[in-house]
């Protein structure tokens, strides 16, 4: 073989390894860092939940109340956040995922759904459902 033969080749197997590389970063997934599972997930909006319901039974009520909600409200999603190790924009990034996999969020949703309802009757057992919800 000539030199010139052996440069394309050589070229032409550099070319290959960039696109094979190119495509293996392209193909990583599309989860936000950090990341909740499913589990996870599941738990973080329960405690939304009960946090925004603790709002809402523990509002003034006076004209300003929207403002004092809004002030309040720091208060109570802050420590929900950080107990899951997340700020405000990560949790939204989550989110997003979960809500481009809309049966993941399906499974969380009712799995919610169902935690929320076995405290409210004072259940103590795992609803059914969220056994179901993967750890991923």
């Amino acid at each position: 073989m000539n030199k010139l033969s052996l440069k394309i080749k050589h070229i032409a197997g550099i070319f290959v390894w960039v696109s094979v590389m190119c495509f293996s970063i392209s193909c990583r997934s599309d989860r936000p860092q950090p990341f909740l599972n499913q589990k996870q997930m599941c738990g973080l909006l329960c405690d939304i939940r009960l946090a925004e319901a603790h709002l809402y039974q523990t509002r003034e009520q006076k004209d300003e109340a929207n403002r004092v909600m809004i002030d309040r409200s720091i208060d109570v999603y802050v420590p929900v956040f950080q107990k899951y190790g997340i700020n405000y924009e990560q949790y939204q990034a989550i989110e997003k995922y979960y809500m481009h996999h809309p049966e993941k969020m399906e499974k969380i949703m009712r799995a919610v759904a169902e935690k929320l309802t076995a405290m409210k009757s004072g259940r103590v057992e795992v609803p059914e459902n969220e056994a179901a919800v993967s750890k991923e």
